[in-house]
């Protein structure tokens, strides 16, 4: 979830948090502190702060590990993207949750049953979101 609510919002500071962390036993706490005390310094965003440290524009020291991780996020960004710009819905969808993925069965359905829906990736999102947190309770409860 947290990939594809970058692939529609760059600047989702907790989509990318989570993302730079995932996979660490410390979620690279300490890099990341560094990370958010150079964008309080500078008014940057995390996202802007990781492109200028990728570009060699900037440096940060003890940030390597996240600068690696971004590269990994960018290319599965990129990914998603498609190669030939295919804005399709079911065609991202395949992208983001291939079946190569195990246990993902049970939200693949859900996303496939929602994306005919959808126009955006942004619906796709609400309808998830929406669709997740709101479950169906039946009209009749006996107690």
């Amino acid at each position: 979830m947290a990939l594809f609510k970058l692939f529609i919002d760059q600047e989702d500071r907790i989509a990318l948090r989570w993302l730079l962390g995932f996979g660490s036993n410390d979620f690279r706490a300490g890099a990341y502190a560094r990370i958010r005390a150079h964008c309080e310094r500078t008014g940057m965003t995390p996202w802007h702060v990781m492109s200028q440290l990728d570009a060699g524009a900037i440096q940060i020291t003890y940030t390597n590990h996240l600068v690696d991780r971004c590269r990994d996020i960018r290319s599965e960004l990129a990914e998603l993207r498609g190669r030939n710009g295919d804005d399709d819905i079911s065609n991202l969808v395949r992208r983001w949750l291939p079946d190569s993925i195990q246990g993902l069965d049970e939200l693949r359905s859900l996303v496939f049953e929602l994306a005919p829906t959808a126009d955006t990736p942004v619906e796709l999102l609400t309808s998830l979101n929406d669709a997740i947190a709101t479950p169906e309770i039946p009209p009749d409860v006996t107690q």
